[in-house]
């Protein structure tokens, strides 16, 4: 930058330099003005060289000021974001912890629940069975124990058993009850008498129950 001033002043040596009938005609006291207006500028170009150079210096502290300045800033930024990033991966890891924790007790239910639901089906086929055994017994039974009450109130008969007799052809038979069925009537009847009621043996006497419809006997 001084360098770029120096020429200026040289310029003015020159142009002083220029007018030689001034420096061959001039008397000492005209060197001397000269002298003194050299040393003017001079000092003129010094001064502001120096306001250069300081403005210059004080730019360039508050250059490294600024440039600080942005770098602490850029550093405190970085510093902050860094925090905020272990913070928030703090919390996923967490989250994942309690996800897997979560999908595990959800598998646990799940197959809580499945085996639950194969124990209720499993006893609901029993209880329609239990049912149905049910239904059967006391379909069974209301005959049963219409024949217990006509066994003990005496209406019966008595019936020779033939060879090839068996409970469902007597009970078949149209002076019996017409009805193979009603083979658990004689059953009932003589199960306390007979040994073996699927062996019946030909001159045996059973007991045939008899109950009214409608007032009468069925033969």
């Amino acid at each position: 930058m001084c360098f770029a001033l120096f020429p200026g002043a040289n310029a003015l040596s020159v142009e002083k330099a220029d007018r030689p009938s001034e420096s061959a005609t001039d008397a000492p006291d005209g060197r001397k003005k000269d002298a003194e207006d050299l040393v003017a500028d001079y000092e003129q170009l010094r001064k502001q060289v120096e306001d250069l150079t300081g403005a210059l210096a004080a730019a360039s502290i508050t250059i490294d000021e600024m440039t600080s300045t942005n770098r602490l800033s850029r550093l405190v930024d970085m510093e902050r974001k860094a925090f905020e990033y272990d913070a928030l991966s703090v919390k996923l890891r967490l989250k994942d912890q309690e996800i897997a924790r979560l999908t595990r007790e959800l598998k646990v239910a799940r197959e809580a629940i499945a085996e639950q639901a194969a124990r209720i089906s499993l006893l609901s086929i029993r209880t329609n069975e239990m049912s149905r055994y049910v239904s059967k017994l006391e379909g069974e039974q209301a005959p049963l124990k219409e024949a217990l009450r006509l066994i003990r109130l005496g209406r019966y008969e008595y019936y020779e058993i033939k060879k090839g007799d068996t409970c469902e052809s007597i009970a078949a038979q149209a002076a019996v009850y017409g009805d193979a069925k009603k083979h658990v009537l004689i059953r009932q009847a003589n199960r306390a008498s007979v040994e073996d009621l699927d062996s019946l043996v030909p001159g045996e006497m059973l007991v045939i129950p008899r109950f009214s419809v409608s007032g009468r006997y069925e033969l």
